[in-house]
């Protein structure tokens, strides 16, 4: 009697680790499968951020070269245009350069503050809000 208690305690102890084993090996897999899983969607992040930094100093170039009135409100209705795109509009500080653009719209059109309306857009285009990545 005695040893069929104690073999039934001993099974329910193997038993009770071996659960625990496969808990854990569960959880490794688990673990691993989010890891590569998330991977490719890291990279793809960090190639969309790379992309839409390149993309975004070339509207701020555009900007700064403009040295007629025509050429700057063109060059910042396409800056608008690729915020709209690439779903970049909403974000907090480009909202706000949004509503500089429009405050600002009048004084594009007269020569005289041209270059120095260029010089200081193209400054802010450059610290456009670009989506979260990590590396």
């Amino acid at each position: 009697m005695i040893i069929a208690v104690l073999a039934l305690l001993v099974w329910k102890l193997k038993l009770r680790l071996d659960l625990k084993a496969e808990e854990q090996k569960q959880r490794q897999q688990h673990r691993l499968q989010q890891e590569f899983s998330e991977e490719p969607q890291r990279k793809a992040a960090w190639q969309r951020y790379l992309v839409l930094s390149e993309q975004r100093d070339a509207h701020a170039a555009s900007v700064q070269a403009c040295t007629k009135t025509t050429e700057l409100l063109a060059a910042v209705d396409r800056y608008e245009g690729w915020l709209q795109t690439e779903n970049l509009q909403n974000f907090p500080k480009n909202i706000d350069f949004m509503h500089a653009i429009a405050g600002e719209r009048e004084n594009m059109r007269r020569s005289d503050h041209t270059r120095r309306l260029a010089d200081g857009l193209s400054d802010r285009i450059r610290k456009t809000e670009l989506p979260p990545h990590q590396n």
